[in-house]
């Protein structure tokens, strides 16, 4: 619809609540099949799961009171998640109301640890003169097809016991990045028994639907399972050579889902550290980067919009300043 101008929109939201349509920028013909006023909802569906029912910045959508509750989830909050891009799969007339509209899509959030989630969502809304109001909706984490899993091993003298009672991802991630095996030849040679902890972490969160299990081909290994709040976690501790880990001891993590099994990782070589324990800055419930801060992830997203012809170099210009001035 004429009413609603996609450019200034985007570059409203990206500046608010740091939202990015880098995931919409698709082949010429088929954005064209997107109705604008799809993408805006979207939009908005993104403000019901934040726990908003209108946008402090004019975005033309609200939400019923109705609509906003079947999108909160009681145990869990996306404040510290930017979004990273919205995707309209599909969308249609409801009936023979041209002001009735049905939306399906997926919103990806993404927070500084490079956790994930993918969260699908249906919504039926009306077009009004002063904008929309999304009146039913309705959103589940989706599981990706290939998760993102680390793995990796540490000694076990090297691990607090609460972090194995009681773990978050801030705690494992610094685990990771300062103490964990590096993978040196003299590590993959080490031919003594010792006490190990093996992990495998999942950045993605997973559906709430999915059953996850760790399982490990080796004799004397005792296996801990954990779901933090979606993002499944397998701790596995047990005497093994160092040699031996991902090699003759593997470890895999699998799932069933409706009563379908698959496989979904499986550490079948030597784990070397991948991440750098300066990007942790304390061991919170929720992590708490240096480095990668906000701004450089505004930043970031800001070149996305660039690249993408999304704004104008003007707009571009003008925001970046605007994030700068910030610091």
């Amino acid at each position: 619809m004429s009413m609603f101008n996609i450019r200034t929109l985007v570059t409203l939201i990206s500046v608010v609540i740091g939202l990015s349509l880098s995931g919409l920028s698709q082949a010429a013909d088929q954005t064209q099949r997107i109705p604008q006023h799809a993408k805006v909802a979207g939009f908005g569906v993104v403000l019901g799961l934040r726990g908003e029912t209108v946008n402090p910045s004019s975005l033309p959508v609200r939400l019923t009171s109705e609509a906003a509750s079947q999108l909160r989830e009681p145990d869990f909050q996306y404040d510290r998640f930017v979004l990273h891009s919205v995707h309209v799969e599909d969308t249609g007339q409801v009936g023979d109301d041209p002001t009735d509209w049905r939306l399906l899509g997926l919103a990806v959030f993404e927070d500084i640890a490079a956790r994930r989630v993918y969260t699908e969502f249906a919504a039926y809304y009306k077009m009004q003169p002063e904008g929309m109001s999304i009146y039913w909706a309705a959103a589940s984490t989706r599981t990706p097809d290939v998760p993102t899993i680390l793995w990796f091993a540490v000694e076990a003298g090297n691990v607090p016991e609460d972090y194995l009672s009681s773990p978050n991802h801030a705690q494992l991630l610094k685990l990771a990045g300062e103490v964990s095996l590096q993978g040196t030849q003299q590590e993959q040679d080490d031919a003594t028994p010792k006490d190990y902890v093996v992990f495998a972490v999942s950045m993605d969160r997973f559906a709430a639907s999915e059953e996850v299990t760790f399982k490990v081909w080796g004799n004397g290994i005792d296996v801990l399972a954990y779901n933090l709040m979606g993002w499944p976690v397998g701790i596995y501790k047990g005497r093994m050579a160092a040699r031996d880990i991902g090699r003759l001891i593997r470890f895999e993590m699998s799932s069933t889902v409706k009563g379908t099994p698959r496989k979904i990782s499986s550490l079948e070589h030597f784990p070397v550290r991948r991440i750098k324990s300066r990007y942790v800055e304390s061991a919170s419930p929720a992590p708490v980067l240096a480095g990668e801060n906000d701004i450089a992830l505004r930043l970031r997203k800001l070149e996305e919009l660039h690249d993408a012809d999304l704004i104008t170099q003007y707009e571009y210009e003008v925001k970046r300043q605007e994030i700068l001035d910030s610091l």
